[in-house]
């Protein structure tokens, strides 16, 4: 008889009960010790938590850079419309006093002034419908960066791209050799759910080793890190890469 009819089945995966999702329940899972399954829910939510109050931070200082630049920037518009403004009111006292001594030969002179001037008002309306364009276009801009802003705050978004970015497809597995009962390290490829597996232990082990005042200020760094590309997580799914690369000659021994 085979194996497989005495093997015992699977167990259906469990979400977790606030953010419904099987990546927290995982890490928790991987996180419990001694049985205190509430204590590493909390140290997952509450590294949740901070993940977005530290998302939150750093959002503000973003947008109070940018209402600085945007003062700026009305400021010194401001004093350019003003500059023009005085540049118009000098050129039209010159235009009285031309008019005053020479009536007889600035009316030809006025009837080219009023086609200036309607073309003019032309340009400038041309110039306005320009201007409520980009601005209704740098409105439309502003709503997509908040937009994406909103999606860089969600804690399980960033818990996801974290885990998505320490997910080896590669790992380095013992084989033990033909001849005098030597060990050789093989690459092997791996399945997404076992690389999200080595992802978690390798976060959490990469956490507990970060300085910090508790697990979930630690594991928040941490998350943080991975998900841009630093951290311990990400150093150690590179080293596996290495090894792999390394020993890419032995793959023919599986």
């Amino acid at each position: 008889m085979s194996r497989r009819d005495n093997a015992e089945k699977k167990r259906a995966k469990s979400a977790d009960p606030i953010y419904k999702n099987f990546l927290i329940s995982m890490s928790v899972n991987h996180i419990l010790k001694h049985g205190k399954k509430s204590l590493a829910y909390q140290i997952i939510y509450r590294a949740l938590k901070q993940i977005e109050q530290k998302n939150q931070i750093e959002q503000k200082k973003q947008m109070e850079q940018k209402k600085q630049m945007e003062q700026k920037k009305q400021i010194q518009q401001k004093k350019q419309m003003e500059q023009k403004k005085q540049m118009e009111q000098k050129k039209q006292m010159e235009q009285k006093k031309q008019i005053q001594q020479k009536k007889q030969i600035e009316q030809k002179k006025q009837i080219q002034q009023k086609k200036q001037i309607q073309q003019k008002k032309q340009m400038e309306q041309k110039k306005q419908i320009e201007q409520k364009k980009q601005i209704e276009q740098k409105k439309q801009m502003e709503q997509k960066k908040q937009m994406e802003q909103k999606k860089k705050t969600n804690p399980l978004s960033v818990l996801r791209k974290a885990i998505g970015q320490i997910t080896p497809t590669l790992a380095v597995k013992a084989r033990r050799g033909r001849g005098r009962g030597s060990t050789h390290q093989v690459p092997i490829e791996i399945k997404s759910t076992q690389g999200k597996v080595l992802a978690i232990r390798w976060l959490l082990a990469a956490s507990r080793k970060r300085p910090g005042p508790n697990m979930a200020f630690k594991l928040s760094s941490e998350v943080m890190d991975a998900a841009k590309g630093k951290g311990n997580a990400i150093r150690k799914k590179e080293e596996n890469h290495k090894m792999a690369e390394a020993n890419r000659v032995l793959a023919h021994s599986r």
